[in-house]
């Protein structure tokens, strides 16, 4: 009988777990991105693992954690004590490094270093922004990973100075984040489109999707979104604005084009439960004719029905039939601090009930080709730049929304709900 893949990656996850808290190191519970093993440590993270099974550290293609890098931990040898474990069998893995590193989110990005609001052409842009770099007076070890990828940028060699070695992971992440948007505009000006003679950041820093321009020798102008990484997820507004002209005759396609638009309309918990009640989720079906009487209702209902609980746990125990029902939920750790705070308590239900919604709309080609028709139809270029600091280089990739297939997203957890609206992102299988 074949093994079931889930069962096996939650039986290998566990082993690490309870090797790991022999070890006297903190695990931490997560519900974000799906199964994974995540744990606080400031050391060897691959000796660490080594000296509980033999296995190997890879970059991963998908992030789980807007704070922490993401990585897979491959098995090299089975686990004797996991009968159905096959060498090269994989799991997630997300370190939580205590370390805040000394850079600031946002310190440097196109407007931070003043190149935003006027054309630099390709003559001049690594002159032009070494300077604006050297102006700030930045960390020595800093400067000189800034200007490594300023230069390999442009001759696409993307190695990197080893001195990105010296950096916390946060500080590479800030990096490739903010800084990755100057680096890709030189990249892409040199290297993917030759013709490109000039580059642009517009002064509105949140223009919906776009990073940068890049204009041609004949003036044509292309638009292009610069991530790190898998990239922080577009806004589902753009997607919204699309979908406000079109009507669909498929009672389908209508549906998922209103919750699209009440997502984007609406705050993010109410966007979650307005876009729920009218695809008629399974979550929120759920709440509706077991704990609200069969009427219909706002995170204000939930919040009273979880305020009758004295504890974390009563509150856990009461909600694991919804849990179970839908597949997700809220995690004893988050439950426990959202008690012991005072915190708001509805998100133990809404929360769950994002996620739910999402796993609902990826699973339905109708809902998935209402986001993809209004989302392939930007006028849009995506560049995606990954630093990789154990090996000192970095990556780009170029897709087009126009020949992309996407997914829906939602990242936030039991403790801020409200965190990110659902949005979508690049389905790497599309």
């Amino acid at each position: 009988m074949k093994a079931d893949p889930k069962r096996k990656t939650s039986s290998i996850i566990g082993f690490f777990k309870k090797a790991l808290q022999a070890k006297k190191i903190k695990t931490i519970d997560s519900s974000r991105g799906g199964p994974h093993l995540r744990f606080e440590y400031n050391g060897n993270v691959q000796d660490l693992l080594n000296s509980i099974t033999p296995c190997k550290l890879i970059e991963s293609k998908v992030s789980i954690s807007g704070s922490y890098e993401t990585k897979e931990i491959v098995l090299t040898k089975k686990i004797s004590s996991i009968p159905d474990t096959d060498k090269f069998d994989s799991i997630k893995l997300v370190v939580a490094n205590s370390s805040k590193g000394i850079l600031k989110t946002k310190q440097l990005t196109p407007e931070q270093f003043n190149i935003v609001g006027k054309k630099i052409t390709k003559a001049t842009y690594v002159q032009e922004v070494t300077k604006k770099v050297k102006e700030k007076k930045l960390p020595s070890n800093v400067e000189a990973v800034l200007l490594s990828m300023l230069e390999s940028s442009k001759t696409n060699s993307n190695k990197i100075t080893e001195e990105v070695k010296t950096l916390t992971d946060t500080d590479v992440n800030i990096i490739a984040k903010d800084f990755g948007e100057i680096v890709s505009a030189n990249w892409f000006m040199n290297n993917y489109t030759k013709t490109v003679d000039r580059i642009e950041f517009p002064t509105i820093s949140n223009l919906k999707l776009v990073d940068f321009f890049a204009y041609k020798s004949n003036n044509a102008k292309i638009a292009v979104s610069a991530k790190s990484g898998s990239g922080a997820p577009p806004s589902i507004d753009s997607v919204a604005e699309v979908l406000q002209n079109i009507k669909y005759n498929n009672q389908k396609n209508q549906k998922s084009k209103q919750a699209i638009i009440q997502i984007s309309e609406n705050s993010v918990v109410e966007g979650i439960i307005q876009a729920s009640k009218t695809l008629e989720t399974k979550g929120y079906l759920w709440i509706k004719k077991n704990m609200m009487g069969g009427r219909d209702f706002t995170a204000v209902d939930c919040e009273k029905v979880m305020q009758s609980f004295n504890n974390f746990q009563s509150a856990q125990n009461y909600l694991k039939p919804y849990y179970d029902f839908i597949s997700r939920s809220s995690s004893n750790m988050i439950a426990e601090r959202i008690f012991a705070t005072g915190a708001k308590r509805y998100g133990m239900i809404i929360s769950p009930m994002g996620y739910s919604l999402v796993d609902e709309m990826n699973t339905n080609e109708s809902y998935l080709s209402v986001l993809n028709d209004a989302a392939q139809s930007l006028q849009v270029t995506q560049v995606y730049i990954k630093v990789y600091k154990s090996s000192s280089r970095m990556e780009f990739e170029v897709k087009g929304f126009s020949d992309s297939s996407f997914k829906f997203f939602y990242n936030a957890n039991a403790g801020n709900p409200s965190l990110k609206k659902i949005s979508f992102v690049l389905d790497k299988k599309g």
